[in-house]
């Protein structure tokens, strides 16, 4: 995985500099061209990521648009890294709008042949529109649609449990919105509570799968039949203490991003940068401890055939 790791570098990198040029320019006065490298960065990067041959870690990008474009178009089977994918793209879901309001910004910048049909889109191009809500919920989206695929294709019932895991996010995200399209008095009396209503079930339902799914922990099972540990029989890590606190942690985390997908965080532009990088630092523990999972049902599966019949 050093390419991997290299990618994430060199991005990381990258959009450090670019930010660091930005608020130079902010600072100096320099507007339009703090506006302009901005817009540089994202074509760069999609250049990039669509740029042909093996330069530039040619391979992994191929590998990462096309497992993309079946997350997208999912016309295909899924595959172990087309899920991964997905739950992650469900992390990023707060960029991922963020990324869709820039882009109609953008373009909306822009008045002549290309950007004409664009001049007056300014007006959905904020926090506060439809356009946000919608590209907030896309991951969420996707998400389901591969587990109703895998339950048609499979028969494995659970996978319409966790669609219905990834449904409840819809009702926070769409009260999260309704606030911009409606009076105070009707927010705060009757869809303020019906938003943390759903927001502590979405919550709770990721926290219970989380844990008792994809890590296959035994917390919700402690103290039933045989089950006498919280954790699993089989880790391949030593340290118990860290599985545990992985647990503790992702229980926090969860909460705190839920409350994410709030309307009131949409303009706390600071508390949603550190939000959004506690969620990288979940999604990389999830992932460690869902690999691990993967890994010992295959070696459970080679076990298993190698046993004479």
């Amino acid at each position: 995985h050093d390419d991997v790791f290299k990618m994430a570098h060199i991005s990381t990198l990258v959009v450090l500099g670019s930010s660091a040029f930005f608020l130079l320019c902010a600072v100096l006065d320099f507007e339009v061209l703090a506006m302009r490298q901005a817009e540089m960065l994202y074509f760069v990067f999609l250049l990039l990521l669509l740029f042909p041959g093996d330069l530039i870690f040619g391979k992994q990008r191929r590998f990462l648009v096309a497992t993309f474009l079946r997350i997208a178009v999912p016309f295909k089977e899924v595959s172990f890294a087309d899920f991964l994918l997905a739950d992650v793209l469900t992390s990023l879901a707060r960029p991922i709008a963020d990324t869709a309001v820039v882009g109609c910004r953008i373009m909306s910048s822009y008045t002549g042949p290309l950007g004409s049909r664009f001049e007056h889109a300014g007006e959905a191009c904020n926090a506060h529109s439809w356009l946000y809500s919608v590209a907030l919920a896309l991951p969420y989206l996707w998400r389901l649609i591969q587990c109703v695929k895998i339950y048609f294709a499979t028969g494995d019932r659970p996978q319409l449990v966790n669609a219905l895991k990834y449904f409840t996010a819809f009702p926070v995200i769409y009260f999260s919105a309704v606030k911009y399209h409606t009076t105070r008095a009707s927010w705060v009396g009757f869809y303020r509570p019906l938003w943390i209503a759903c927001a502590v079930l979405n919550s709770s339902f990721s926290f219970y799968w989380d844990i008792a799914r994809d890590w296959e922990f035994q917390l919700f099972s402690f103290g039933r039949g045989t089950s006498k540990t919280i954790l699993r029989n089989d880790l391949v890590y030593s340290s118990k203490k860290g599985y545990k606190w992985a647990i503790v942690i992702n229980f926090v985390l969860r909460v705190t991003w839920t409350a994410k997908l709030s309307a009131q965080l949409r303009h706390m532009y600071g508390l949603s940068l550190i939000l959004s990088l506690l969620e990288v630092f979940r999604r990389f523990q999830w992932m460690f401890i869902r690999i691990e999972v993967a890994l010992l049902k295959d070696l459970r599966k080679a076990y298993s055939n190698t046993l004479p019949h």
